[in-house]
Formats: structure tokens, sequence, C-alpha cells
């Protein structure tokens, strides 16, 4: 074996023994700012009309008052297209175990296809779901994903009605 092979083993090593029990020791960001991140980084990247970094925080299975807004393709279409501006006025999660939500007023600005819309929404619950991911390709970690939107009756065909 050469030198700077058996060199690159030990430090690999070394970060395997020292590294792994640190990563379980240190507790990485609380679960509010995990929560934090996942809102400010998906309201951010809907702004730029960037779909992929709203995708990366809506769970598989997301929802609209119970209802599917689309395939994932209809959706990033959607972000591309409007990039809305969605302002969530209160960010203090409430969370219990594996589910978190925020029960907050909404704004939402956006225009598709020649049409506006700059509607205020009362009363808005974002439900959150813990989900397992992995950071760097290998350690295991988790984020939260934002897997359900609850408007308050009546709202819901305000916000068809604006597109």
């Amino acid at each position: 074996m050469q030198r700077s092979t058996k060199l690159v083993a030990g430090i690999v090593a070394l970060l395997v023994v020292v590294g792994v029990p640190a990563l379980k020791v240190y507790p990485g960001p609380s679960e509010r700012e995990r929560i934090a991140v996942a809102l400010d980084e998906s309201l951010r990247a809907s702004k730029e009309g960037r779909p992929g970094g709203v995708l990366e925080y809506l769970t598989d299975q997301f929802r609209i008052n119970e209802e599917s807004p689309g395939t994932r393709n209809q959706i990033a279409k959607l972000i591309r297209d409007s990039r809305p501006d969605v302002v969530v006025e209160n960010r203090e999660p409430e969370i219990f175990g594996d589910q978190a939500k925020i029960v907050s007023d909404v704004e939402v600005k956006a225009s598709f296809l020649g049409q506006s819309l700059n509607q205020r929404f009362g009363n808005v619950t974002l439900v959150f779901k813990r989900e397992p991911t992995r950071k760097y390709l290998v350690f295991p970690t988790h984020t939260w994903r934002l897997d359900q939107v609850f408007l308050p009756e009546g709202q819901v065909d305000a916000l068809r009605e604006g597109f």
C-alpha cells in the first residue's frame, strides 16, 4: 500500500471515530429552527420562481383543504410562471411529535397568464411533517416538510377565483 493511501485511510478512520460520536452529542438546530428554515427557504424559492426549492419542502402527499393541488410538475410550472410572493405573519409553530402546525394570516401576491392575485387569507393552518433524510448523503437526520394547508371555509373559492 502506498504511503498516501495509508494516510487517506487513516484520516478517514479518524474522522469516523471522532465525527460519528460528535454528531450524536451535538444536537444540531432545534425543531423550531428547522421548521423556520423549511418555511423561509420555500417562501424565498417561491418568490424567485425556483420550483425545486419549494418542492423539496413539500411532502409527496401535499394537500390544500384535503385536495391535491395537482401533480408536482403542475405545481412546479405554477411556481415558475407566477412567482408567488407569500407572507406568513405568525411563524411560531406548535410541535406535536412528528407534526407541527402554524396558524397565521397569510398574504399571497402573484400573477399568472395576465391575472393578478393580491389576497389576504385569515387563520390559515400550515401543517408540517417531520421526515427522515440524509445530510451529505451519509448521515441520517430529518427535515420538516409542508404536508397540508387548511384555508377557512369560503377562502378556497376566493383563491380559485383569483386565478
